[in-house]
């Protein structure tokens, strides 16, 4: 959701028992490499002339995921995410949708993912991606979260990335 108000979600972005919720996968990964932006869709954005349409940049990201939190992704295993958000061509400047946060490559994080009908995995939203700065204070939050979960009633699919 590409929206200039932070009341764009269908859930409390700000409630880590709503993001894992919503998640099909949460996960404890570190950002191996960053690919090029691919662009779907158009979308409308708030700047500081006024608004303007753009088609909607999601970059491609590589993971090594280190933990599982929900769900069961490969460990120890090269993964391809794609992040909403990214250069936009247009505006020749970085466009996120809000709260959105592109992780930099060789930092690990907290990411929330839901699975695509293709078993690609899409990260878009207020803190879907949370960094781990601070030791396990963190992933520990993100694990009771994953206890106190609030699922969001949604058709769900399962990411080609399962281990067996």
């Amino acid at each position: 959701m590409f929206s200039g108000t932070g009341d764009a979600y269908w859930i409390n972005v700000e409630d880590p028992a709503s993001v894992v919720g919503d998640a099909d996968y949460v996960f404890v990964a570190k950002v191996v490499s960053q690919g090029d932006a691919e662009y779907d869709g158009q979308v409308t954005l708030e700047t500081s002339t006024g608004t303007s349409t753009i088609a909607a940049p999601f970059t491609n990201y590589t993971i090594l995921v280190q933990q599982n939190l929900k769900g069961s992704l490969l460990t120890n295993d090269s993964v391809p995410v794609q992040i909403s958000g990214g250069f936009s061509r247009e505006l020749n400047t970085t466009v996120t949708p809000d709260d959105t946060m592109l992780p930099e490559v060789g930092r690990s994080y907290v990411f929330n993912a839901i699975a695509q009908p293709d078993g690609s995995l899409l990260v878009q939203g207020g803190n879907s991606v949370v960094p781990v700065d601070d030791g396990y204070a963190v992933v520990d939050s993100y694990v009771e979260a994953v206890k106190n979960q609030i699922p969001t009633p949604r058709e769900r699919f399962s990411s080609k990335f399962e281990q067996d």
